[in-house]
């Protein structure tokens, strides 16, 4: 039996985490914040097909485990490790996540398309259009994970690792720009005794 809230879910967080991601492409601090969100929100959807689904050639687990742990340990220790070791940890673990999702296409091919993956790997046997369908929504989840890391991979190869912005010193974001405490105007509110 297809599991439609399973093939839902495939659309929704991946259109959300393509939302997120996009939103944050500008600098790397923002990008890291909303990566390791995603990437804890897949590990755990892949433990969960692994332990409770009976999918125990699931690994996404360990990829996005380690994408969580590079982005949060580079975020909260940069004096612990130089921007050089910070940069190859998130993009190592990065291009191990496009891997994992990369590695699934020529399967889908050798299957003879999305219709056959989903008869030969879920469902055998059923030719159902359900089948089918989760069969090509799988099959473009992967796709758009494979662009969408990949492009994560991207900006965490060419970001700068020590500004917030992926601007140029001297040349301000046209959009807004997050300030610190630091560069706004803080003023603290002084209250009369009453």
């Amino acid at each position: 039996m297809v599991n439609v809230a399973g093939m839902a879910l495939m659309v929704v967080s991946n259109a959300v985490s393509w939302h997120a991601v996009a939103k944050s492409l500008r600098s790397l601090d923002l990008l890291r914040s909303v990566v390791w969100k995603i990437a804890l929100f897949y590990a755990l959807w892949a433990l969960y097909n692994r332990l409770l689904g009976g999918n125990s050639r699931e690994l996404g687990h360990v990829s996005m485990g380690l994408l969580v742990l590079s982005c949060l340990a580079t975020a909260h220790s940069p004096s612990s490790c130089s921007p050089g070791a910070a940069r190859a940890a998130l993009v190592a673990s990065c291009g191990l996540v496009v891997l994992n999702f990369a590695a699934v296409l020529p399967m889908i091919a050798g299957a003879g398309g999305p219709a056959g993956f989903a008869k030969k790997v879920r469902y055998s046997g059923d030719a159902s259009a359900l089948v089918a369908a989760w069969g090509y929504t799988f099959a473009a989840y992967i796709a758009s994970n494979v662009g969408m890391w990949s492009l994560v991979f991207a900006r965490f190869a060419t970001l700068p690792m020590n500004g917030r912005s992926g601007f140029a010193p001297g040349h301000s974001d046209p959009g807004f720009d997050y300030p610190t405490i630091e560069e706004g105007a803080y003023q603290p509110v002084q209250t009369a005794d009453l």
